[in-house]
C-alpha cells in the first residue's frame, strides 16, 4: 500500500512543542506552515522560530486567530492536518473545519484530568503519583475533544517540571508517530469520548503564583519548587531581595510552640532549615537576585548574617 504524504501545519509555542515539530520534520512529511506565540522583545528567538527559518517554513505570531484575516492566511496552505502541542491560543471551530484530517492536540496529562495550560506543573503541584499525554481530536472546547490515544507515566518523588517534561515528550512523540502512520495509510484513527465525570482543571501559572509562603507545609513548599523548576522558579524575599529556591529537602520534626512559622532554626553547609506550618524545609541551593546559582555551602561565605538562626523570613 503507498502511504499518503500528509500536509501539515503545526502550532506550538515552548521547548515541548519544539520536540515535536523537529520530529515531524524527520518524516516524509510535508510541514506547511508554523504557528507560535510572539515572544517578549528582550529574549531571542525561540528555537520553533528558529527551526522555521533554518529550513524556510512560514511562521506566523497571531495574537488571535479570531478574525477573517488569520483564517484566510491559514486557508491558502490547504493542509490536511493541523498539529497543536502547547500553543496557548484557542483555535476557533471555523479554522478547524479547514483541515480534512483534523486537528490533533497533544496534551500532558491523562484526560480529562487536568484539562489546561499547566498540566506537567498541577501534576507536581497537587502531589500525583502518575500523570501521562493523550492526543485528541480538537473541538471549539477546550482540551475536550475525543481522545485517540493515552500513555501513563509515574512521577518520581523529587520530580520536577524538567525532568517530568522530558519523560512525557518521549510519550508524546511515541504516539506521534503512530497516528501519523495510521492517516499515511488512509485511515483515520479510533477515538472515544472524554468522561465528564473526571475533569480536573491545570489553568496557567502566574507569577504571584510561585511565591513561597511558609505558613504552607514542607512537603507542599517542596512540591511548588519542584513544579516551577527551573522556570519561573519560586522565591521568597529577604531584606527586600528575592531570593529564588532551585532545590530542597524535607525534614520531619515534632512540633515545637517555641519555633515561630517562617523562622530559620540552623544554617550550615547541609541547607538552611526553616520552620514552616508543617515539619522543615531545607534549602539546599538558592539564586540570589542578580547573581549566579549557588549551593548553600557557597552562599553562606559571603550571606551568613542574612541567614542567622532565629531570623523570621
Amino acid at each position: 500500500m503507498r502511504k499518503k504524504k500528509i500536509k501539515i501545519i503545526f502550532a506550538g509555542s515552548t521547548q515541548f512543542s519544539f520536540m515535536h515539530l523537529k520530529n515531524i520534520s524527520f518524516t516524509k512529511h510535508k510541514i506547511k506552515a508554523i504557528l507560535t506565540k510572539k515572544i517578549k522583545k528582550f529574549k531571542k528567538n525561540n528555537d520553533i522560530q528558529k527551526f522555521s527559518k533554518k529550513y524556510n517554513i512560514p511562521y506566523f505570531t497571531f495574537h488571535t486567530l479570531e478574525n477573517s484575516k488569520t483564517y484566510k492566511i491559514i486557508h491558502k496552505f490547504k493542509a490536511d492536518l493541523l498539529i497543536v502541542v502547547a500553543y496557548g491560543l484557542l483555535i476557533p471551530e471555523k479554522i478547524l473545519k479547514l483541515f480534512p484530517l483534523g486537528a490533533i492536540n497533544f496534551h500532558a496529562s491523562i484526560l480529562p484530568q487536568l484539562r489546561g495550560a499547566a498540566p506537567i506543573q498541577w501534576a507536581i503541584l497537587l502531589g500525583k503519583k502518575e500523570t501521562g499525554v493523550s492526543a485528541f481530536f480538537l473541538n471549539k472546547n477546550l482540551d475536550s475533544g475525543k481522545i485517540i490515544c493515552s500513555l501513563k507515566c509515574p512521577i518520581e518523588k523529587k520530580e520536577t517540571y524538567s525532568t517530568l517534561s522530558a519523560k512525557l515528550v518521549i510519550l508524546s512523540l511515541n504516539i506521534l508517530h503512530q497516528i501519523l502512520s495510521i492517516f499515511a495509510q488512509k485511515i483515520t484513527p479510533y477515538s472515544n469520548y472524554q468522561n465528564k465525570k473526571l475533569i480536573t482543571y491545570a489553568p496557567k501559572i502566574f507569577k504571584k503564583q510561585t511565591q513561597l509562603y511558609w505558613t504552607h507545609s514542607a512537603k507542599k513548599l517542596d512540591r511548588q519548587i519542584r513544579a516551577f523548576y527551573p522556570s519561573p522558579n519560586s522565591f521568597f524575599f529577604i531584606k527586600k531581595i528575592r531570593i529564588k529556591v532551585l532545590k530542597t529537602k524535607t525534614q520531619n520534626i515534632k512540633k515545637n510552640k517555641n519555633l515561630q512559622i517562617g523562622e530559620i532554626i540552623k544554617a550550615n553547609k547541609k541547607g538552611i532549615y526553616i520552620n514552616t506550618k508543617k515539619n522543615i524545609l531545607i534549602l539546599k541551593k538558592i539564586q540570589i537576585q542578580n547573581k549566579k546559582p549557588l549551593y548553600i555551602s557557597d552562599i553562606l561565605n559571603s550571606k551568613k548574617k542574612w541567614f542567622l538562626p532565629g531570623t523570621i523570613l
